[in-house]
């Protein structure tokens, strides 16, 4: 989905001339992947196998994956044995799983408890983001405009410059400021758009790497 609309983009702005409907249409593929990197994050309904560690407790913690926003939860596997959890027996919640119902899953394993073990317990559902939230949708508005306004004059779109990465037939650089005690990621030299980027860091639900555990 769109992280917003050339109707919203366009709305209340002049457009620069010589800025037509295709160029913007690329402008905002191009924000949202630099939003994407920026925040690591994507802003979609993601379908996921998520593979976490067993507690040996009725509270099954997803520590690498909070906030786990849950839009749906399709199956959930003890890894080591092979055998499913019935839905009935659990309840998702943002940041954990807890066992509402006190079935003995398995033979030796205390009734009403995630099995205790590593990488024992895979997730099957649809984590993330039921709607672009509206920050975001902000975001990526004005985003699109300074990179658009940018285009148009032939001037750099970011101000601050510490590192710079190319994607495509763009380019960004990004720095850091200092607010009093406080140290703010600067992506863009635009006030509003780096709060927002910065209230949205590392909040991605992704997949467990198999090979290193991070």
């Amino acid at each position: 989905m769109a992280y917003a609309t050339l109707i919203q983009i366009k709305a209340g702005w002049t457009v620069p001339a010589g800025m037509n409907d295709s160029i913007l249409e690329n402008l905002l593929s191009y924000a949202e992947t630099m939003i994407n990197k920026w925040t690591n994050d994507n802003f979609e309904q993601n379908s996921l196998e998520l593979i976490v560690d067993g507690s040996g407790t009725e509270v099954l913690w997803l520590g690498k994956w909070t906030p786990l926003r849950c839009i749906s939860v399709s199956k959930i596997e003890d890894v080591e044995y092979n055998s499913e959890f019935d839905t009935d027996w659990y309840k998702v919640y943002e940041r954990y799983l807890r066992m509402v119902e006190y079935p003995e899953v398995r033979a030796g394993i205390d009734a009403g408890i995630w099995p205790e073990g590593a990488l024992n317990i895979k997730i099957t559902g649809v984590f993330g983001w039921q709607a672009v939230p509206s920050p975001i949708n902000r975001a990526t508005i004005l985003l699109v405009r300074l990179l658009a306004e940018s285009d148009s004059s032939g001037s750099s779109p970011f101000k601050k410059k510490m590192k710079s990465e190319k994607i495509g037939d763009y380019s960004y650089t990004a720095g850091i400021s200092k607010e009093g005690d406080d140290y703010t990621e600067n992506f863009t030299g635009d006030p509003e758009i780096d709060r927002i980027i910065n209230d949205y860091l590392n909040r991605l639900i992704q997949p467990l790497d198999s090979g290193d555990g991070e």
